[in-house]
């Protein structure tokens, strides 16, 4: 079963369409957060509907190093709530 979480899709696809307008090509850029492309393209397009997107710990974790940036400045930027957290976690473990 699938926990549904809500979070900040539309933050994280206007930063990748940011990224793909600074000249980056989309499989350079999966490459670079090793994301596989299509993952990026379910959140380039989850951004533009109402469609359900996930993330997981890994992916996360692959931002956070992409950016720079601490993974708490990460979930805070994508608005992960606690609980999703933790499930993302628990999902990691196993």
């Amino acid at each position: 079963m699938v926990d549904y979480y809500p979070w900040n899709v539309q933050a994280l696809a206007t930063w990748l369409k940011s990224e793909i307008a600074a000249g980056k090509k989309r499989p350079e850029l999966a490459e670079a957060l090793q994301i596989p492309e299509h993952i990026l393209k379910q959140w380039l397009l989850a951004s533009s509907s109402a469609a359900w997107s996930s993330i997981t710990s890994k992916q996360l974790q692959s931002i956070a190093r992409y950016r720079n940036m601490k993974l708490v400045e990460i979930v805070r930027w994508l608005d992960i709530c606690p609980a999703h957290l933790e499930n993302l976690k628990k999902q990691a473990k196993h």
